[in-house]
């Protein structure tokens, strides 16, 4: 920022145009990473490294169970979703979508939203983390860019969720940094990208019928699985978050971050412009949230 007298003028360096997402994908469709991908990433992972071991201290930010528990609950009371649901299924009941099984792609058949998140309330207390950190608040590929000598650049940092303000604005859980950056490897920069393409018909190909009990997604056609590459992504997010917790306990607060952040998009009518790629979200919240309760069984 450069000042002159009662004048401000902001300064922007010169980065290259294209933001990661354009980078670290094997396939046009951004659902399957190179195998590249990790060493791409890596000065980006580096430098958050630098901001949190240079900012951490033995406090728990107050944010920490907002981003753990309380913000599902408050997705599912917004507006935004309230009113994105009723005009993508203006036949459907909420409770009754929330409240019913899912069943994946892989035949596995997941907890519908409300018992997750009621398990939330559960174990959200032994998962808080003990300290923080200066955080970037909103770490997808497409906030990360690089200069023309491959050095990391941030864009957009976000530090109030959802209108939550706290006495500690900016200072949070670095392991919700990176579920963020998670939830954009898989799925949501592929879903955005079929969306931009006016492809997103394509993520299902028939809308099921309305929950009873039961909700069947099996006719998704994007992937549920974790291939080595996401899988190598997810190990090296898991040790830049430690050693202060278990690893089993921190692997978990990533996928319950990926989780918050996926649920958050569903608020957004206008951004996921069809019920499939609802549905398709939606369905990705429940798979991580899932995976979650798995590591602590």
């Amino acid at each position: 920022m450069h000042r002159e007298g009662e004048q401000a003028t902001s300064l922007m360096e010169r980065v290259e145009p294209l933001t990661l997402d354009n980078v670290v994908f094997g396939d046009p469709a951004k659902f399957v990473l190179a195998e590249d991908a990790l060493p791409a990433l890596e000065p980006h992972l580096r430098l958050l490294g630098d901001l949190y071991t240079a900012t951490m201290r033995q406090q728990r930010p107050s944010v920490a169970d907002h981003l753990l528990r309380e913000r599902f609950r408050a997705v599912r009371e917004h507006e935004g979703f309230v009113s994105a649901f009723l005009a993508f299924f203006p036949s459907w009941e909420p409770a009754a979508v929330l409240g019913a099984d899912v069943i994946l792609p892989t035949g596995a058949r997941l907890p519908g939203y409300t018992e997750l998140t009621h398990w939330l309330d559960g174990v959200a207390a032994s998962l808080l983390p003990g300290s923080g950190c200066l955080v970037h608040g909103d770490v997808h590929l497409k906030n990360m860019l690089r200069r023309a000598d491959g050095s990391p650049v941030f864009v957009g940092p976000r530090t109030v969720w959802d209108g939550r303000e706290g006495p500690d604005i900016g200072f949070g859980d670095p392991s919700y940094d990176f579920a963020t950056l998670l939830h954009s490897a898989l799925p949501m920069s592929g879903l955005l990208q079929a969306i931009a393409d006016g492809t997103s018909e394509a993520l299902l190909p028939e809308l099921p019928a309305a929950a009873d009990g039961v909700l069947d997604l099996s006719d998704l056609t994007t992937p549920f699985t974790v291939d080595e590459t996401l899988k190598r992504l997810e190990d090296r997010l898991v040790a830049g978050l430690g050693p202060e917790d278990e690893p089993s306990v921190l692997r978990a607060r990533l996928y319950i971050g990926a989780a918050n952040a996926l649920a958050c998009r569903l608020k957004y009518e206008r951004a996921l412009g069809t019920p499939r790629a609802w549905l398709a979200v939606y369905a990705y919240v429940l798979w991580y949230l899932d995976r979650a309760r798995t590591q602590l069984r």
